[in-house]
């Protein structure tokens, strides 16, 4: 199997301006990843970001990147 390293390019927070954040909302952050030297933009709920730590200009690996991608489904 190959190895496939995925790049984390940027992550975009909703911004919900002096409204705040409305209630019962599930906060996504748009999360774009490198792969295979293709950008993929992802809307992700916060919680997981947080949960596996992403951050801008990381690596993740492949299945790493299929088991958040499973979450979200």
């Amino acid at each position: 199997e190959c190895y496939i390293m995925v790049f984390i390019k940027r992550i975009d927070e909703p911004d919900f301006g002096c409204e705040g954040v409305p209630d019962n909302e599930i906060i996504c952050d748009e999360v774009t990843f490198v792969v295979e030297s293709k950008d993929i933009v992802v809307k992700i709920p916060e919680k997981i970001v947080w949960q596996y730590e992403l951050d801008e200009n990381m690596e993740i690996s492949y299945s790493l990147y299929l088991e958040i991608l499973d979450l979200i489904k």
